[in-house]
């Protein structure tokens, strides 16, 4: 697994929980047809009762289930997007989402926010593996997931909220093992022992 090296460095951002001082902001942001578009399950338009209705789910969630992170820029504790887990009943595999507003595009914070995630947050789950989806055209949402070590598994078509249309996702897949001291040869090993 190669991850940027870059991300080791970065220092820029802090994941916490959703807050009402959110719904404002993560309104603002998610209300911009540029955001929107990347979206694959997202109200259009998003309101702030958009906001205040997906906060008060994220707050009632099972933590086992969903968990959704504000991502607070540390220098101007500005909210800029939003990062979490979901695990669908009878998944073994989590999924990861996140999206950022469009004014802060090209400046790493999704990379840095989607590392964040996977270093701090997802150890306490101990799952083997996390998934991820954008759609082919959304190259910048690629090289986020790449660059945190994420590879590219199938492109599908898939049902979404965007008056009910099926949409084309491209899958990618990260190995987690080496995050909870488990390497590739090991893995391998035990992998061949369970299947004897």
């Amino acid at each position: 697994m190669q991850i940027d090296p870059s991300l080791e460095q970065a220092n820029r951002l802090v994941l916490r929980d959703l807050e009402h001082r959110d719904i404002e902001p993560m309104a603002q942001l998610s209300n911009d047809r540029k955001v929107l578009d990347r979206m694959l399950y997202k109200p259009d338009p998003f309101t702030n009762e958009s906001a205040q209705s997906f906060i008060l789910r994220a707050k009632a969630s099972n933590p086992l289930e969903r968990r959704i992170f504000a991502i607070i820029r540390k220098e101007d504790d500005q909210f800029i997007g939003t990062c979490g887990l979901i695990i669908c009943q009878g998944h073994i595999i989590p999924t990861m989402d996140y999206w950022i507003g469009s004014d802060y595009w090209g400046n790493g914070y999704a990379t840095e926010a989607v590392g964040l995630l996977i270093k701090n947050a997802l150890p306490e789950f101990r799952f083997a593996m996390l998934r991820a989806s954008c759609e082919p055209c959304n190259i910048a949402s690629q090289r986020v997931l790449e660059k945190n070590g994420f590879r590219a598994q199938e492109t599908v078509p898939i049902l979404v909220n965007r008056s009910d249309k099926q949409v084309v996702v491209k899958w990618y897949q990260l190995n987690l093992m080496p995050y909870h001291g488990v390497n590739e040869a090991n893995q391998q090993t035990r992998d061949k022992a369970l299947f004897v």
